[in-house]
């Protein structure tokens, strides 16, 4: 499995202790929830963007590959 994010999407993960690797194997709609759910912690959990990070707001975009 190989992941590409973007940072607006890979600072936050990391930050709420989501692993790349959960990622793997999850479908195209268990990966739109979880980008909702990093939107969502965006606007109600951070804010004011204390997370690190250059913008409050920021494009979050996750592409997953599965060689098999």
């Amino acid at each position: 499995m190989s992941a590409i994010l973007t940072d607006g999407a890979d600072d936050p993960m990391r930050h709420l202790g989501i692993d790349v690797g959960d990622l793997a194997g999850l479908s195209e709609a268990a990966l739109a929830a979880v980008l909702a759910d990093l939107h969502r912690w965006e606007e109600h959990g951070d804010p004011q963007g204390q997370l690190p990070r250059f913008k409050r707001h920021d494009d979050k975009s996750i592409a997953v590959v599965t060689f098999r």
